[in-house]
Parts: C-alpha cells; structure tokens; sequence
C-alpha cells in the first residue's frame, strides 16, 4: 500500500502540519455528518442504544464546530454516574451513623451521670437518715427518762415535732423521721414489757 502523499508533506513541511484544534474541528464535523444520517434513518428505523446516545451528542459537537468557546465536557458515563451516587450515598450513610452513634454515646453518658448522681443523694440520704436515727433514739430515750418513762407521751411530742405541717418542704425527711420514730416506740415498749 502506498502511503499517502499529504501525510509525506505533513511530516516533512510545518505549514501543512495540522493543529490539535483543527483536527477537533474536523473530528466535530465528521460527528455532526454522522448524526445527520442517523437522523435520517430514525425516520424510518429504530435506532439502537448506541445511535441514540450519538444523537444526544449533536448540542456538543454543534457547540465544538461553530462557536469559538472551549467545549463543554462530555456528561460521564452512566457506570461512573452511577459509581459516584453510590458513593455518595454511602458517604451520607456513613455520616448518619456516625452522628447516630455519637447521639447514642451521649445518651449514654447523660443516664450514667444521671445514675451516679442518684446514687450518691441515695447513699446521702441513708447516711444522714443513719445519723438521724442515732440522734432521734437519743432525743426519744432522753424524753422517756423525762417523762418517767411514759412512751405515748414522748411519741406523741416527738412526732408533733416531726409532723409534715411544722416541717413544710421536707416530706421525704419527715415521712423517714415519723417511720423511725415508730420503729422507736416499738423497741422501748418491748424493752419496757420485758424489765416488768
């Protein structure tokens, strides 16, 4: 086969050395004339998938051929399309969690801190019902030999001390207060019906 004689002079001669632009320019052309014949045959065939996806293209190749402006670039491939949703998606699928996960952790948190919490005003709250007790045997014991060992007398003063309407704000330490002072009362009764 003989080789072509403007491809001889392209290589031997720059002034008929063809640009990068304007082999775009004849590539753009060629395109356009393609499409036009697939137009033709789409009036009287279906065209396949391929030939179709051609057509889309003509806006591009148009843009290319008769405007000065830099072309706009092709649309990706529907795979890489796809690939890159599917990326994305799970990227957002990724952050959700995360953020999920750090609202679980802080929850979390907040009812750990909330039961420790509690815990120390429960173990408070017995140590100071442990030094009430103490302290109420004392007051109770100290009525009694008062009063000559009368226990309905001393329960009844020490429970108007206690009672919820003089000690208003307080009913959780009041309602402790009288219960004790019940079990109070049935000690020396026991104590004081067993040295009869």
């Amino acid at each position: 086969m003989t080789p072509n004689i403007f491809s001889a002079i392209e290589v031997n001669d720059d002034d008929f050395k063809i640009t990068p632009r304007e082999k775009f320019l004849k590539k753009a052309a060629k395109k356009l004339n393609e499409i036009e014949r697939l137009k033709e045959k789409g009036k009287y065939h279906s065209l396949t998938k391929e030939e179709c996806a051609k057509l889309g293209q003509e806006d591009f190749w148009n843009a290319c051929l008769y405007e000065d402006t830099e072309p706009e670039p092709l649309k990706p491939n529907m795979k890489e399309e796809r690939k890159r949703k599917k990326e994305e998606e799970k990227m957002k699928k990724e952050e959700e969690e995360r953020r999920v996960y750090e609202e679980y952790k802080k929850k979390l948190e907040e009812n750990e801190k909330k039961q420790k919490e509690e815990q120390r005003k429960r173990k408070n709250q017995e140590k100071k019902a442990k030094k009430n007790g103490k302290h109420l045997e004392e007051e109770y014991r100290n009525l009694l030999l008062l009063h000559h060992g009368n226990n309905d007398k001393t329960f009844r003063l020490l429970s108007l001390k206690y009672h919820p309407d003089k000690n208003v704000g307080r009913q959780t330490w009041v309602s402790e207060m009288q219960k004790q002072l019940g079990e109070i009362r049935e000690k020396c009764n026991k104590s004081i019906l067993f040295n009869r």
